[in-house]
């Protein structure tokens, strides 16, 4: 018998043991499939992390991140994300609304490599699906910034990126 350890629930290889998670968490009103957000009260702290997500190609890793949930609105901080060789130096996303959210997203990062989420144009890399209409996602409206300061993005590698938008129903 073989016990539930953090590596296997986070999808990471049996070698990969780091980092510090602190979650002090009230969740109400979570329904499937997710409709509205549901109510959360309290915070999450982790301290180099690592987490694996299916359909990636890289691990995150060495992630430092702060989140504060109020009830109607969170806000979460990100003071570095490695996945690869990309390189988020911050990051900040807000949240207001449970039923129909709004947001904004600022992402800095040092480095960006579209490979780290595609896996080289190999299958099963990274996509972003088409949202159907009943998904909460179809009623969240925000703002989106991203800054990079070096981009490889397949045979095109450029620096000072700045990209900005808008998502809207």
């Amino acid at each position: 018998r073989q016990g539930c350890t953090g590596r296997r629930v986070f999808f990471l290889p049996e070698e990969t043991t780091a980092g510090d998670a602190s979650l002090k968490l009230t969740i109400r009103d979570l329904e499937f499939p997710v409709v509205k957000l549901p109510h959360m009260a309290g915070n999450v702290r982790i301290r180099n992390g690592y987490v694996h997500i299916p359909g990636l190609p890289n691990t995150l890793g060495r992630i430092e991140l702060t989140a504060d949930f109020k009830g109607t609105s969170f806000d979460v901080h990100v003071n570095r994300l490695v996945c690869g060789q990309s390189t988020v130096r911050s990051a900040v996303l807000t949240v207001r609304g449970l039923e129909t959210p709004e947001f904004s997203l600022s992402i800095d990062m040092e480095r960006f490599n579209l490979a780290d989420f595609t896996g080289n144009g190999k299958k099963g890399g990274f996509g972003i699906p088409v949202i159907p209409r009943e998904s909460i996602f179809s009623r969240t409206k925000g703002e989106i910034s991203l800054k990079v300061k070096e981009a490889i993005l397949g045979n095109i590698a450029g620096q000072n990126l700045e990209l900005k938008g808008s998502m809207t129903d």
